[in-house]
């Protein structure tokens, strides 16, 4: 229904009413017309009927209202005022009673609680007025809000902008990203000063945007793990005072002339190189070595390390010991450098696993991950267990107990018979007599038969033995599953007694065993059947190989002894790629009185850092950005422009070329490209390498930090103008006739910062539907701070008189217009609202 006004107080008593009717000021007349006639010389200024305001003798008393407030409630005092002398008297009380305090406007001229004749209503917006609206309330495109401020607001609309935050140096890096972020520095330098760090790559990435980067590499070593591997049997006591003598002192390269001995030439030539030093017998077992002497197939003496000075102690500890053979443990001692393993001998173990290396490093003496490992093995003689015999003697393995095959009639597969000896036991007596051909005869049995199916998966001399059977046996052999086919050997005493065994080289394939008896025999069986397998003593050359290349470890050999010597070096050399541009080893040869040694490990090491060709390939960093999203999902694509891998390398690899020479030009272009990071309400910075490999991983050449911004999703939101009315009803508190309403006081409480603005829009009508299409009266707020003003008003019949309009007319919409600034990031707000009218005669 439409707001209806209530009095604020009961109704006088019917003398009080006549009294009211008799002194109501007629408010259609202007306040200012009544001061001058009521005033008196020497009183005050009045503009109504009041004590101590003059008065025409003979004036019929008026109606007078005191009012007194009480905390929450209002003392109402009626009675009447009488004009004694020209003067009127004070409030003659007729009757009290007290009403609840109203919010009150509080303005020149407000009506009081107290009088009958004068309405108040107090509107403060709430959420129900915009969700489920009360009749007679409308509204277009505002919301409410709790604030502060609290009222009514033009709807905002809120969209997303991308940007980045705060740069406050202004060098193209937002504070947020960059690394110096007060002082003013390059993009390529995370925002700090040229050469502040090794730089790396920076973009802004909203979503869909991409960037293009060179990153243009010379292949080149820069850090290597060396690892000196000195023999130590009888016959090595020069080279090893030659190496004591040599590594840290004399200047070996005179481009770097401070850094003096072995160790400081390569580094001249590979400056991030550690040092670790190990040596090598042999196994302290007869005829190979001497547990007397102290013999062991190898020995760490010092793990991988930066420091010269415990590098220097480590050589320092190496002395002669025996060695009985010539051949040594050199293969073993590469095995354990290379894996970490254990080194046992025929069940003893001489060397323990490694298990204690920092986290990430490997091998027996700590290799750091992705540096190349190089080890420098110095001996003058041959390998056991190396690339040309030399072998450790081996173990044959026995007999293996395989367990029954049962007593059935059906054919047992035992599986693969070329890598172990076994035994079984089993019995025909319950079998049938399915093939009766007695071996190398015509002449037929009637004894049971058993089929024993097996497969050889290595060409090896097989062994089928029934020696230990219950009786008289008979052994067919057949290729293939068919034993009326394929026939390949019988025997019926080839071994103990009257028991049968075939020994044949058999190649790759599936075979059937048939087990006879004869003439009508049958019984228990024992079958030993399978290869002699011999164990080999110490690590096998090929495991040797094949952990050495797992690490693509490489091999620098020197060698103070006989060619045998040199050859076993070049074999490794060459089945680990530790080969220079034109497939030479990188094996040097000494005198046997160790002269030379320094040159030679200097010369070879610093020839496999120029001329180790090596594959080389650009990466990204196998890290998660956020959950699910590795860091190569922001990289479209790494690309290798011209000449591409042609000239110094001789082919190529995904993201990359396969063997190139030191010193070569790789111009690689990478393209980020932002797919898949959405964004969010604040900048997000991703942080993550390029890392450009050598041989697929081994060795990390160099390490390119890329820093990605995905700028936020700026909120911005926009204001659009709104409106809120309120229509007022007077038909239910004025006797509409004989009374009309005069439109009163009306006053607000609006919040307009900024150049926004609220208009308020009046419109009076005789029927509610005549509001439609009378045109407003408006008045424009005066423009206030961001916090709500404090209560302003006007006068709307005032207001709509001086306009050409009607007041006293029983309907009033007002309508607040809601404006937002020009560019809408602003609005106003609406927080209350009041008005007052009173009901006048207008006979």
């Amino acid at each position: 229904m439409i707001l209806r006004a209530t009095p604020n107080f009961r109704h006088l008593s019917a003398a009080l009413l006549v009294l009211g009717a008799l002194g109501c000021v007629d408010e259609t007349f202007d306040e200012e017309s009544q001061a001058h006639p009521n005033s008196i010389v020497g009183g005050p200024t009045c503009f109504t009927e009041d004590p101590g305001c003059g008065c025409v003798p003979g004036t019929e008393p008026v109606t007078c209202v005191h009012t007194e407030e009480r905390g929450e409630l209002v003392l109402c005092e009626a009675g009447a005022m009488y004009c004694v002398d020209g003067i009127w008297s004070d409030c003659d009380t007729v009757e009290t009673w007290e009403v609840p305090r109203p919010k009150l406007i509080s303005a020149p001229g407000a009506c009081s609680p107290c009088n009958p004749d004068c309405f108040q209503t107090a509107d403060e917006p709430s959420q129900t007025d915009i969700t489920n609206p009360p009749s007679g309330v409308t509204s277009t495109n505002v919301v409410f809000t709790n604030g502060p401020p609290r009222g009514i607001q033009p709807i905002p609309i809120i969209s997303t902008t991308g940007g980045t935050g705060t740069d406050t140096d202004m060098d193209g890096v937002p504070d947020v990203a960059d690394a110096c972020p007060t002082t003013p520095g390059m993009t390529r330098f995370f925002g700090c000063p040229t050469g502040t760090g090794s730089g790396g790559f920076f973009h802004v990435l909203p979503p869909g945007a991409s960037a293009v980067d060179p990153l243009t590499f010379n292949v080149k070593l820069t850090e290597a793990d060396v690892y000196i591997l000195m023999d130590t049997t009888g016959s090595m006591g020069d080279e090893i005072n030659n190496l004591k003598t040599s590594l840290t002192t004399g200047v070996f390269d005179p481009a770097c002339p401070t850094l003096t001995g072995v160790i400081g030439a390569i580094r001249c030539t590979i400056p991030g190189t550690w040092f670790g030093v190990g040596r090598f017998d042999d196994y302290p077992v007869s005829p190979y070595g001497s547990s007397g002497w102290g013999d062991l197939p190898f020995t760490n003496l010092q793990d991988l390390t930066s420091s010269t000075t415990a590098a220097q102690n480590a050589v320092n500890m190496l002395f002669t010991r025996n060695g009985s053979d010539i051949p040594e443990s050199s293969s073993q001692a590469l095995y354990a450098v290379a894996s970490g393993n254990s080194l046992t001998y025929n069940g003893t173990q001489y060397l323990p696993a490694r298990t204690n290396c920092p986290a990430g490093r490997w091998g027996y003496p700590c290799f750091r991950p992705n540096v190349i490992p190089i080890v420098i093995m110095i001996t003058d003689a041959r390998m056991h267990n190396g690339p040309n015999g030399d072998n450790y003697a081996g173990t044959t393995m026995g007999v293996i107990n395989a367990g029954s095959l049962g007593n059935t009639n059906s054919v047992t597969d035992i599986g693969d018979v070329s890598t172990s000896m076994r035994q079984f036991t089993g019995s025909t007596t319950n079998a049938s007599n399915n093939y009766g051909t007695r071996c190398n005869s015509s002449s037929s049995d009637n004894s049971k038969d058993r089929l024993i199916r097996f497969t050889v998966s290595t060409t090896a001399q097989i062994t089928m033995d029934l020696s230990g059977s219950s009786f008289d046996t008979y052994a067919y052999l057949y290729s293939g599953t068919n034993p009326t086919s394929g026939f390949l050997q019988c025997d019926d005493d080839g071994g103990s007694d009257v028991d049968s065994r075939i020994v044949r080289t058999l190649t790759p394939g599936t075979y059937t065993l048939r087990i006879d008896g004869y003439n009508n025999n049958s019984g228990n069986f024992v079958l030993t059947i399978g290869a002699n397998v011999v164990v080999p003593g110490g690590v096998p050359y090929p495991d040797v190989v094949a952990a050495m290349n797992a690490r693509n470890m490489r091999i620098i050999g020197v060698n103070s002894g006989p060619t045998s010597a040199y050859n076993d070096l070049a074999a490794v050399a060459s089945d680990t790629n530790s080969l220079d541009g034109s497939g030479n080893p990188f094996i040097r040869t000494v005198s046997s009185n160790g002269s030379g040694l320094d040159g030679a490990i200097v010369n070879a090491v610093v020839s496999l850092a120029n001329f180790s060709r090596m594959d080389v390939d650009v990466v990204v960093q196998n890290v998660n950005l956020l959950p699910g999203i590795p860091a190569s999902a922001l990289v479209q694509s790494i690309t290798l422009g011209a000449p591409g891998c042609a000239g110094a390398c001789t082919g190529t690899i995904p993201n990359g070329c396969s063997r190139c020479l030191p010193g070569t030009n790789l111009p690689f272009s990478v393209t980020f490209r932002n797919n898949v990071i959405t964004p969010t309400a604040v900048d997000q910075v991703f942080n993550f390498d390029l890392i450009v490999r050598g041989n697929l991983g081994a060795i990390e050449l160099q390490r390119v930090p890329v820093r990605i911004v995905v700028p936020a999703n700026v909120p911005t939101t926009t204001y659009m103008p709104g409106t809120f009315s309120r229509t007022f009803s007077a038909s239910d508190t004025c006797a509409i006739p004989p009374t009309r309403p005069n439109w009163g006081l009306f006053q607000w409480q609006v919040t307009t910062p900024g150049t926004t603005s609220v208009v308020f829009q009046f419109r009076t009508a005789e029927t509610l539907a005549e509001l439609n299409t009378v045109a407003p009266v408006t008045y424009s707020v005066p423009t206030g701070p961001a916090a709500p003003t404090p209560a302003q008003y006007i006068n709307v019949g005032n207001l709509i008189t001086a306009a050409g309009g009607r007041n006293f007319l029983p309907y009033l919409r007002v309508t607040a217009v809601l404006n937002p600034n020009a560019a809408g990031t602003q609005a106003p707000t609406l927080t209350s609202m009041g008005l007052q009218y009173s009901c006048v005669d207008s006979e």
